[in-house]
């Protein structure tokens, strides 16, 4: 390839031109190539320096907030006194929620239970019901204790589940 790349020299037309030209001429063009040259090189190797930069400073931020979590993890372990219930019934609300999200099956009323929530459904297509209920219990780990499903139509149901 080195054999190539010098016999292409040797017959181009660029390196007659080169030949033609005045020692000051040719000096000045070797100074263009070399700050084109370097020119390029920075181009090249300024976004990366950045780029490892900016990848210290997270790290080292990263870094100090993963102490910070490690010191604080008790603090977060414990159960608050205050709000604690209230807390875990609006994450399971929102779990069923957007489980039924998910499936794109509207919800006709959650209320509050004394250990969980109830759940009435009118109108919906069987399949789906049954989908969000499976998804409810494998995928979100949230209890029905209770099921009752009632036909409207075929294949459309009305249902109420009592969750925990």
């Amino acid at each position: 390839m080195r054999d190539t790349l010098a016999s292409a020299w040797q017959q181009s037309p660029l390196r007659r031109r080169y030949e033609a030209l005045t020692t000051r001429e040719r000096r000045l063009v070797i100074g263009c190539l070399a700050a084109l040259g370097l020119a390029l090189a920075y181009a090249v190797v300024a976004p990366l320096l950045d780029f490892r930069h900016a990848a210290i400073e997270r790290y080292a931020t990263e870094r100090g907030d993963l102490q910070w979590m490690k010191a604080n993890r008790a603090l977060a372990e414990t159960p608050s006194r205050f709000g604690e219930r209230a807390t875990s019934s609006q994450a399971r609300m929102s779990t069923i929620n957007a489980a039924a999200k998910e499936l794109a099956l509207p919800l006709r009323r959650i209320q509050p239970e004394a250990d969980g929530f109830s759940v009435q459904i009118e109108a919906q297509v069987f399949d789906d019901v049954i989908r969000w209920s499976h998804a409810l219990e494998s995928r979100h780990g949230v209890e029905i204790v209770n099921a009752s499903i009632d036909v409207q139509e075929p294949g459309t149901v009305n249902a109420r589940f009592s969750v925990r």
